[in-house]
């Protein structure tokens, strides 16, 4: 309930419909905002701040898992092996941050609370650096406009184009096409 009030304040103070900011990338920089804001919320002392925070942040979590997964639909371009390749390497990123995660016992001793914002401080630099690096990979195209998919179709044009004078196969009329496994090596 309050992730839903949240997003749909967000969406209403900018004027933009709400579909917007829960796509890749911009959904997942707004995704790491909130896991900073929830992470401080489960610092404070009253009960239900605290409860509410960590409820929101299981809804948060939830949709940081979609907005990766179509984004890495995007980036596996219709080979499953490659898709398959890229969730594995997800898992392995999990599982070293909640392995990370094991530190905040060492800090709790000290102040009960400083773990949380810990979390909230860290989850504050990972939306800084997701909202960095889309924007120095988009550049101009980084408009809060357009999908995801589009974008990264042009980028991958471009790439394609300026490796070889010829132009690519697996793109024709602006549109991308699958490429096998051997004409995106080449």
């Amino acid at each position: 309930f309050l992730l839903a009030a949240f997003l749909l304040l967000i969406s209403a103070m900018l004027r933009l419909p709400l579909p917007w900011i829960l796509e890749p990338p911009h959904g997942l920089f707004v995704v790491f905002l909130m896991f900073a804001v929830f992470f401080v919320m489960m610092a404070q002392n009253t009960f239900e701040v605290a409860v509410a925070g960590q409820v929101a942040m299981g809804s948060a979590y939830v949709l940081s898992v979609e907005l990766l997964s179509s984004m890495l639909l995007v980036y596996g371009r219709g080979q499953a092996a490659l898709y398959r390749s890229l969730l594995f390497k997800r898992e392995i990123c999990f599982n070293v941050g909640i392995a990370l995660a094991a530190v905040s016992v060492l800090v709790y001793d000290i102040d009960k609370t400083l773990p949380f914002y810990l979390g909230g401080a860290i989850a504050l630099s990972w939306a800084s650096l997701c909202l960095g690096f889309f924007c120095f990979r988009f550049g101009r195209e980084f408009a809060w406009s357009g999908t995801f998919a589009d974008t990264e179709s042009t980028l991958l044009e471009r790439h394609l184009a300026k490796a070889t004078s010829v132009p690519p196969s697996g793109i024709a009329d602006g549109k991308l096409t699958f490429l096998s496994r051997d004409e995106y090596r080449a």
